[in-house]
């Protein structure tokens, strides 16, 4: 629970709740809640992040990551983290397209 309690805190103390190293904390905390069996709670921070920067493409990744990739076999979910990935190419202004497009790539490839 180490890596959870430096990432909550850097975030409770960040005074820039968009700035890149934040979003990435968040990101790392929602991602912990999967990993330790938490599932809900990490898809609920994951929208957060999401509605509340969805042109960050990373958040996205992020988001789709948990379902494919290097996550345990039971966890995988290759629609969902197709899901994720499609519906963050639909957002106007979507910054880093092009890592989410071949993030999609990867995980079509992966099916």
């Amino acid at each position: 629970m180490g890596r959870m309690k430096f990432c909550s805190e850097y975030v409770d103390r960040a005074e820039n709740q968009s700035e890149h190293n934040v979003l990435n904390m968040k990101s790392a905390v929602a991602q912990i809640y999967f990993e330790s069996g938490e599932s809900q709670k990490g898809e609920a921070l994951f929208e957060e992040l999401t509605n509340h920067n969805p042109t960050w493409g990373w958040g996205w990744i992020f988001w789709a990551d948990v379902y494919s990739g290097f996550v345990k076999t039971e966890n995988k979910d290759y629609d969902r983290a197709i899901q994720m990935l499609e519906q963050a190419l639909q957002i106007k202004g979507l910054k880093d397209r092009q890592d989410v497009l071949e993030r999609l790539e990867e995980v079509k490839e992966e099916m």
